[in-house]
């Protein structure tokens, strides 16, 4: 089946289905994610080279990078963090042996 992320609320209970290839959105390989502070979820798209950000609606409110070896470009992005004042770190693939901040 596609990739998606099922959103639970903190009951439990199912509240979206988000990051289905095709659905508007064109996430083709959902990788890793983070959530920050103000409940977006960051995920990086190993096959798309990018990385997108969500709000906790499902809706896509920023996405950035591209396919390169240069500052804002990656090459499978998969891992994704924030570090304690919000700024979100990509992991990069091997090849590139990087962390990116932004």
């Amino acid at each position: 089946s596609d990739p998606c992320m099922f959103v639970f609320n903190s009951d439990h209970v199912l509240t979206n289905r988000l990051i289905t290839k095709g659905d508007g959105k064109q996430t083709n390989s959902p990788f890793c994610f983070d959530i920050d502070r103000d409940y977006n979820i960051i995920m990086s798209d190993y096959y798309n080279d990018c990385v997108y950000v969500f709000n906790e609606e499902g809706e896509q409110i920023h996405k950035f990078g591209k396919t390169g070896r240069g500052i804002g470009e990656f090459i499978n992005p998969f891992g994704i963090a924030l570090d304690n004042t919000g700024h979100i770190i990509v992991v990069c693939h091997k090849k590139t042996n990087c962390l990116q901040f932004f």
